[in-house]
């Protein structure tokens, strides 16, 4: 038996699987440093050699969850390594290849896959093989057993990099395999910035534990309104996170509870109907300065208008105008200032709603372990037949 968030909970209850995934992330994140330790040289050397053509064409694919890693990699890269990548999801590629795949172009496929099963990642890399004549793979993968890293994992002309054994997550949902493999593509594409990155990580690992083992409460607080809806805002490179715990909320709780996200200045353009009584508004304030004059005019805003009393902050500054808006405020300025690489706080924004997303679905008496057991949905996706 172990406490998770709280309550006690035996191996065989239902929960157990995905609480103990959503709690060992600061422990996983050690382990993604350790494998880049170990291999840094091959790694840093396999990439430089590509990157020196500067014509070379970057692609970040996965499905679900492993798609949005992309979305939150490409506008990262082009801010911090001026590097111009795409994000293009498996889903697209293998139903309109043609649209998306260009043949005398040489190109980068970088594949995350928790269990490198699902049909659309291996016929993706079957479809890119045929549509282009010059292609390299890079596959980020959690499962040794997996289609993806046995085919790749010998090859002299690829690059396979595996995730620590326990990121391949047992439960539904994708937790910490996600911020696993995002972490190693942030690393890879930095990886002369390494030893910031293992400073950094220890911070954000520290946060995160907080996190699991007290703030917990105050996550616990919001859930216990019982809204039915929730909608998250972020700005930029949280637009791929906040995608990602949309999804969360969306599968833990089986849809039970209505979740969307939106960018701060897109909240206006519409989605912000979602807003009333039953909802609960998940404000992700951005690292930069400029962003957050935006985000800050949303907050003041929807304050103003109606005095909702689910609304929940998470702050890297500490903006003492904003304090006070909220009981559920997280303020992240103990660990911002001591960071090198700022992003990196957004993983502490991730647990936080990983938190959030299982105990809507504790409190909904719905299993997070397998909130779908009619099978409508499958941790591993079936059902896809492939085309050619």
């Amino acid at each position: 038996m172990k406490e998770f968030f709280g309550n006690c909970i035996n191996e065989s209850e239902s929960g157990f699987i995905t609480a103990e995934e959503i709690s060992q992330q600061p422990f996983l994140w050690e382990q993604v440093l350790e494998i880049f330790i170990d291999k840094k040289e091959d790694f840093k050397k396999y990439l430089f050699n590509k990157l020196e053509d500067k014509d070379l064409r970057i692609i970040f694919t996965g499905a679900g969850t492993s798609a949005y890693i992309g979305e939150v990699l490409v506008p990262y890269l082009l801010y911090k390594k001026n590097i111009f990548s795409e994000y293009i999801p498996t889903t697209d590629l293998v139903t309109s290849p043609e649209k998306y795949l260009l043949r005398e172009k040489s190109t980068l496929l970088i594949s995350f896959g928790r269990s490198g099963n699902s049909p659309e990642s291996i016929a993706a890399i079957d479809i890119a093989e045929s549509y282009i004549d010059d292609l390299f793979n890079i596959i980020i993968t959690c499962n040794n057993e997996g289609e993806l890293y046995k085919r790749f994992k010998n090859s002299e002309k690829d690059l396979t990099i595996l995730m620590p054994e326990k990121s391949n997550d047992r439960g539904f949902a994708m937790t910490g395999s996600f911020s696993s493999m995002l972490l190693s593509a942030m690393i890879l594409f930095d990886i002369d910035n390494f030893e910031l990155y293992k400073k950094d990580i220890n911070l954000i690992s520290k946060r995160a534990e907080k996190i699991i083992e007290e703030d917990y409460k105050k996550i616990k607080n919001i859930c216990n309104f019982k809204s039915n809806r929730v909608v998250f805002l972020g700005s930029d490179i949280l637009k791929g996170f906040i995608r990602e715990t949309r999804l969360k909320v969306l599968e833990l709780t089986s849809g039970q509870k209505e979740s969307s996200f939106e960018t701060f200045l897109g909240f206006r353009h519409g989605p912000k109907s979602i807003l009333n009584e039953e909802t609960d508004i998940f404000f992700y304030l951005n690292v930069d300065d400029f962003t957050n004059k935006y985000e800050i005019d949303l907050i003041d805003e929807i304050k103003s208008q109606n005095n909702y009393k689910n609304i929940l902050i998470c702050d890297p500054k500490g903006f003492k105008n904003i304090k006070d808006y909220t009981e559920f405020y997280f303020d992240f300025s103990d660990i911002y200032e001591d960071l090198n690489i700022k992003e990196l706080i957004y993983f502490d924004y991730l647990v936080l709603a990983q938190i959030y997303a299982f105990i809507s679905s504790v409190l909904l008496e719905i299993n997070p372990d397998n909130p779908s057991p009619n099978g409508q949905v499958n941790r591993v996706v079936k059902g896809v037949k492939i085309y050619k």
